[in-house]
């Protein structure tokens, strides 16, 4: 059925683009990172329990060349303003980073300085995040990560990331059963990745019995152009504790070895159900594999989307109320962003969300580009789409609400808390009261796993500096005196 539904896909497609270029239920886009700023990241979007969708990003400062890292809430009607949660020294440049809610409705977020660490790990009341005193003061974990991807569920926090430029390139899982105070070693889920590999972009999911979904692909780091050409999966099944031997989604063969080059898989789950989607073609084209026991056993791969193709960092997934997963791509022809549905047995034919081009020779005529597409879902039946224009482009966010899945009801907002002990200060000096310091490598064990080095970054809110610093005056006064009087 999926197949058959592909194939109707590339009769019926072009005809209905012409009657209708773009869905008329969708709000936007609407630009959401700073104007004039033309290096932004891709988003970041998670819920929590009060009816609001948070959403992070990266951004460049083009005057002041410093990096940040921005936050924005849908109150269910429209953005607020951003506001700065973190600010890296002149110099340093915000990797990747992540978020998520957890039960009690305490707002997590981890980022990495650069492209090989060390991770910074920080958070705050989800119904006042946007106020930068109530973040928690960050603590640093010193390892090379890349890629970072986090989950807060059932009173553990699940970090994941992929280690690309370090001595032991591979994708490794720790968790924090105290908030994020103290972390567990390391574990590494792919001991036996090939000399010469590394893992370019991983994806984190969780399911609703306490399980843990992981999908990458490998780059061959030794050639020109670094071509991906390997996708696995791995789980656990009960929190962490155990994981399975990683499993091939995809490999490319020796007659075709460009055909997973850009693969950039996508992940998303509902209810037992595991999902796959890549770019597994020369063509980037789309395939698709599933399992319906928590990704025990598999399906056979399968070509979806039927002949739309096209790769632009990644594709976004996303589960609504009535456990139908969303996947919105950028693809061609007609260049745009799709959106198909999967109600349990087929990907419905894609329709387009934004159009981008017609064709290529007609060009994009004003029209954004769509990179990083990011898809979620806010009180089960709102969609929100998110794309870069190009590469680091400025950011836009579209939405919609889904009139046939009825909207989950939200918690009421707790009454005030009041500012944590170790608040970091104002953004306006993030970047000078609390220092980003300089990454160092990580002392790896025999086994390829390192010490839990947790520590908090020095601020001029800690009480140290409250108790130090009149001392130091009255010194330098002192010397000051004994000076004159000798003269």
């Amino acid at each position: 059925m999926v197949m058959l539904a592909a194939i109707t896909a590339v009769f019926l497609l072009p005809a209905h683009l012409h009657a209708q270029i773009q869905e008329k239920a969708w709000v936007g886009p609407q630009q959401l990172s700073t104007p004039g700023v033309q290096s932004a990241g891709e988003a970041v979007m998670t819920a929590d329990p009060y009816g609001r969708l948070h959403l992070f990003w990266s951004e460049i400062d083009p005057h002041s060349a410093i990096s940040t890292l921005q936050h924005t809430v849908f109150d269910g009607r429209s953005w607020s303003k951003p506001v700065d949660i973190w600010a890296a020294q002149i110099g340093y440049k915000i990797g990747s980073y992540d978020a998520a809610v957890d039960e009690n409705g305490r707002l997590h977020l981890v980022w990495t300085d650069g492209s090989a660490g060390p991770i910074y790990y920080a958070s705050a009341p989800a119904d006042n995040a946007m106020s930068a005193r109530q973040w928690s003061e960050p603590v640093v974990l010193d390892a090379p990560a890349y890629h970072v991807k986090l989950i807060a569920g059932h009173g553990t926090l699940h970090l994941l990331y992929s280690n690309y430029f370090g001595d032991e390139p591979g994708v490794y899982y720790l968790h924090s059963l105290d908030g994020g105070k103290n972390w567990s070693p390391p574990y590494w889920l792919d001991p036996d990745i090939p000399l010469n590999d590394a893992p370019a972009i991983i994806n984190f999911a969780p399911d609703d019995k306490n399980g843990l979904h992981v999908v990458w692909a490998y780059n061959q780091v030794d050639l020109q152009g670094n071509p991906g050409h390997w996708v696995r999966y791995a789980h656990s099944l009960d929190g962490g504790e155990n994981w399975s031997t990683p499993f091939t989604i995809d490999i490319a063969g020796e007659d075709d070895p460009g055909e997973l080059r850009l693969p950039a898989p996508g992940l998303a789950v509902t209810g037992d159900e595991v999902h796959v989607i890549w770019a597994g073609t020369l063509a980037t084209q789309r395939e698709h594999r599933f399992s319906t026991d928590r990704g025990q056993t598999w399906s056979e791969t399968e070509r979806v989307m039927g002949h739309l193709h096209g790769q632009a960092i990644g594709d976004g997934l996303a589960r609504d109320a009535a456990g139908r997963i969303h996947f919105f791509g950028q693809l061609r022809w007609p260049q745009g962003v799709y959106h198909s549905v999967w109600d349990g047995d087929d990907w419905s034919t894609p329709t387009m969300v934004y159009l981008i081009a017609r064709t290529d020779a007609e060009g994009r005529n004003g029209r954004y580009h769509a990179h990083y597409v990011r898809a979620a879902v806010l009180n089960g039946n709102q969609l929100f789409l998110t794309f870069n224009d190009e590469p680091g482009g400025p950011l836009y966010a579209m939405h919609r609400t889904l009139e046939d899945v009825s909207p989950l009801p939200a918690q009421p907002t707790p009454p005030p808390t009041p500012p944590p002990e170790t608040a970091v200060a104002a953004p306006t000096s993030l970047s000078a009261s609390v220092p980003v310091s300089t990454p160092s490598p990580a002392i790896t064990q025999p086994d390829g796993t390192f010490p839990n080095t947790t520590e908090e970054l020095p601020g001029f809110t800690n009480p140290i500096w409250l108790g130090v610093l009149p001392a130091f005056l009255l010194l330098i006064g002192v010397l000051i005196v004994q000076f004159y009087r000798s003269q």
